[in-house]
């Protein structure tokens, strides 16, 4: 039976293959070019520091350079001294320092994985301990437990 349609077959079976590969790809890249449409919208500071951040973390393990690349814009737009409006709507400065502090460490924070993924212990370990500095200065215990983790993954990958 399978001799009989080998030629049904021959065109069949690459063009269902194709249109798996095409389909998986596709779902894959959605969340990115969403990301990226957001990044080029006049939005406020505080949503492109936000898309910046996610970018970095989506590119983290397949496309480190660009996700490094993303983590830089994020650090880059907190620190620019004129941040024009780092929210829509008018927020305490207790707020925006919290916003900016954990944005900027968890930038810090992806920069650090990037690094321990290329083997670079005291990179990693550098923008870890960053991250965590900002954390404890704005008294943030619940997301030090990430960065201890990171800390501990530097440990379990270099000893």
């Amino acid at each position: 039976m399978i001799f009989k349609l080998g030629r049904k077959y021959l065109y069949f079976v690459p063009a269902c293959i194709l249109l798996l590969v095409t389909f998986s790809v596709k779902g894959q890249s959605e969340p990115a070019d969403s990301l990226h449409f957001e990044s080029k919208r006049n939005i406020p500071d505080s949503s492109k520091i936000k898309v910046f951040n996610r970018l970095g973390f989506f590119y983290l393990k397949d496309q480190p350079d660009s996700a490094l690349r993303y983590f830089y814009r994020a650090i880059e737009l907190i620190e620019r001294k004129s941040i024009e409006s780092v929210h829509s709507e008018p927020t305490s400065d207790s707020y925006r320092k919290i916003f900016l502090a954990r944005s900027k460490s968890s930038s810090h924070l992806g920069i650090g994985r990037i690094y321990l993924n290329k083997k670079n212990e005291s990179k990693a370990m550098e923008h870890f301990k960053t991250s965590g500095r900002l954390l404890n200065d704005i008294g943030d215990r619940e997301r030090m437990v990430e960065v201890y983790g990171a800390i501990a993954d530097i440990h379990i990958a270099f000893d």
